[in-house]
């Protein structure tokens, strides 16, 4: 364990990272991340209707039980999150282009900039997501208790018997 020296540095020190502490210091830091409209979960009211579809479309395509469903959810819920924000990096780069092609970038060309390099991040997120909910669907699909239903995921998938 580290010296009592070093436990109060890291104490003072704590003290100036616990981010905005004005009222409008903390609702400016809040609306952060609602900017571009990607921080909105895919369980939004406007795409809980569409990811549940696509979930039980993919269920009757496996032709399987309920059991799986928590891991389709999530498939489709970060495969949503994927295209929205593969749509607004594509806008974004179009406006990119309209800039450079009227000659006129400015600081609004660091603004893009900076928008595309937040919408990329989200993007690698929700690859991420959706990696992740494959593995564990696989996973769910390979265990024995799953009787027929994981026989036909398998085929499904392309990992198995057909």
């Amino acid at each position: 364990m580290g010296s009592s020296q070093k436990r109060e540095a890291n104490r003072r020190n704590a003290q100036n990272s616990t981010g905005p502490r004005s009222p409008a210091g903390r609702a400016r830091a809040s609306r952060n991340a609602l900017k571009h409209g990607l921080a909105v979960a895919s369980r939004h009211p406007g795409l809980a209707s569409m990811v549940d579809e696509l979930a039980q479309d993919l269920l009757a395509e496996l032709g399987t039980v309920q059991e799986i469903a928590p891991e389709l959810i999530q498939i489709v819920e970060a495969e949503i999150d994927l295209l929205r924000a593969r749509q607004i990096r594509a806008v974004l780069v179009q406006r990119l282009q309209a800039m450079i092609k009227d000659d006129t970038p400015n600081d609004n060309a660091m603004t893009l900039l900076d928008q595309l390099s937040r919408a990329d991040r989200y993007e690698r997120r929700a690859l991420s997501r959706r990696k992740f909910a494959v593995r564990d669907l696989t996973r769910a699909l390979n265990e024995p208790s799953v009787s027929t239903a994981g026989d036909e995921g398998r085929r499904f998938l392309g990992r198995g018997p057909a």
